[in-house]
């Protein structure tokens, strides 16, 4: 709006100085000529009054006066010139308002249709915003074009952006959450029934001495299951609400392998697995030791626990130069294609085994992940390979 009242302003002024300087040698010009006309006819016709002389030229400009100025001694040429003076004048004039009613007449059509653009796309704005809020996001309005409302446009257009990242990543926790809570009463259901069976056939008076120190030993051993599960969701837990903050220091290979097998050193003896480490002693790479330690542990065990009976496990370990690569090979039953695609998800059990819950590989990648690695498995020929690598 104030460019087009400026751009009319600008314009009324300069036609206004135009006419005016237009009127100004116009009346210099006819003054001249007429003043020159008067004092020869004075000195010829001294009984002519100049004022009514002055009447008669300028009514001549207006209707035809010619033979009463010819009279005097006008010359048909001096009535001419004057009548010329006033046509070209009178012709400047209105070429001047005219073209500065032309441009008024284009600066208001431009004006009206700028507004009604404005009004338009203050209107799509509106309707987009209600959209968005009726949780419509499917409407895109991205304006490259330079102005206020198309950088307005854009901004709309990137928070609804961040608006649907946002709500699609709280629709997936909520999923996440329900599912999580689904399956963690699915894997505390099977083991709590079991100790409640077990218990009350304990308050029996007519249980044996070894049938009561068989139930105490599984009930022990459901209550570890249980104490399991529930410190891996914490740590999972954490995970999901990104409040994990990993230490980067040198980790020396052989010391974190060497925690490992204490950690799983009493399963290893309840299934007689001899397990062979092989690597060099320099091998190092940077990531949280307590964390990668959890990981790996959880890796081996599992590598322990679908072994045959005494067989052996390898931790074999190498720096390339380009990664430091960690492989756990054990032998046992091969693990099918169905079971390779899910082994790492949340709660999926391998072959549906009830003894296990699903949750340490999940856990394992989501820490190896986390400190820069990958997780891969291959299994074939009843042999399991983990392979885990640390990029540098």
């Amino acid at each position: 709006m104030k460019k087009y009242i400026s751009y009319f302003v600008i314009l009324l002024i300069l036609v206004v100085i135009c006419n005016y300087l237009s009127y100004r040698r116009y009346a210099h010009e006819v003054n001249g000529v007429t003043s020159e006309i008067i004092e020869n006819v004075l000195s010829k016709y001294p009984e002519v009054n100049s004022e009514d002389l002055i009447k008669i030229i300028s009514s001549s400009k207006r209707r035809n006066e010619s033979n009463t100025l010819k009279k005097y001694g006008f010359m048909e040429s001096d009535i001419s010139y004057i009548k010329s003076l006033d046509y070209v004048y009178y012709k400047n004039l209105i070429i001047n308002i005219s073209v500065f009613g032309i441009f008024g007449l284009i600066c208001g059509i431009g004006y009206y249709l700028r507004k009604r653009k404005y009004k338009k796309n203050i209107e799509d704005i509106t309707n987009y915003l209600k959209r968005i809020n009726e949780g419509i996001y499917d409407l895109e309005i991205i304006d490259n074009v330079e102005g206020d409302l198309s950088i307005l446009k854009n901004e709309v257009y990137t928070t609804m952006i961040c608006l649907k990242e946002m709500y699609a990543r709280e629709y997936n926790d909520k999923i996440k959450l329900k599912d999580n809570l689904a399956n963690i009463s699915h894997q505390l259901k099977t083991p709590l029934t079991g100790i409640m069976l077990m218990i009350d056939t304990l308050l029996e008076e007519n249980v044996s001495k070894e049938k009561r120190q068989e139930y105490l030993q599984d009930i022990r051993k459901q209550i570890e299951n249980i104490n399991f599960l529930i410190y891996a969701m914490l740590k999972l837990s954490r995970f999901d609400a990104g409040v994990v903050k990993f230490d980067s220091n040198k980790i020396v290979v052989k010391e974190l392998v060497f925690d490992v097998l204490k950690n799983v050193d009493i399963l290893r003896e309840l299934k007689n697995v001899n397990i062979h480490v092989k690597g060099k002693n320099d091998v190092i790479f940077v990531g949280d030791y307590k964390w990668e330690c959890e990981a790996i542990t959880n890796i081996v065990k599992n590598a322990i626990e679908y072994s045959h009976e005494n067989s052996d496990v390898y931790v074999n370990y190498i720096d390339n130069g380009i990664y430091v690569s960690l492989e756990i090979v054990n032998y046992g039953e091969e693990i099918s294609k169905e079971d390779m695609h899910h082994i790492f998800d949340r709660f999926y059990k391998k072959n549906n085994d009830e003894n296990n819950f699903g949750i340490g590989l999940s856990l394992a990648k989501e820490i190896i992940e986390k400190d820069n690695g990958i997780i891969r498995v291959e299994s074939k020929n009843n042999k399991t390979i983990f392979k885990v690598k640390f990029y540098k």
